[in-house]
């Protein structure tokens, strides 16, 4: 679960013992403010890749990080999907499919091998 990194500003009134008392103006204006700081502080937390998290990445994405053309690109991930060395991802929204992605490790472990050879 995430926290809040910042303490809520109507804790100070509720340990003053004004915790039920009407909000006024510029009460509801500091709250609106804070949450709106702590949903960006959570989003931030929760959309940062973490260490070990696994990337994914389009062919388009791929074709750039290697400098070649994407059908040159889409050859290599055609065989390497194929002989089972990189997994690949189809995220969908509701009832389209998206596009193809390819887990970015698994590419690069790939082409470090076909380098090899």
């Amino acid at each position: 679960m995430v926290s809040f990194p910042e303490k809520n500003p109507l804790q100070a009134l509720i340990e003053q013992g004004n915790g039920k008392a009407p909000l006024n103006i510029e009460t509801a204006a500091a709250m609106c403010d804070w949450y709106a700081r702590q949903l960006e502080a959570i989003s931030r937390q929760i959309n940062a890749p973490a260490s070990g998290e696994t990337v994914w990445a389009s062919q388009a994405t791929l074709a750039k990080r290697y400098d070649m053309s994407k059908p040159s690109m889409c050859r290599y991930l055609m065989a390497a999907v194929e002989s089972g060395q990189v997994r690949v991802i189809r995220p969908g929204d509701g009832d389209r499919q998206g596009i193809l992605k390819y887990n970015v490790q698994d590419v690069d472990d790939y082409m470090q091998q076909k380098a090899r050879t």
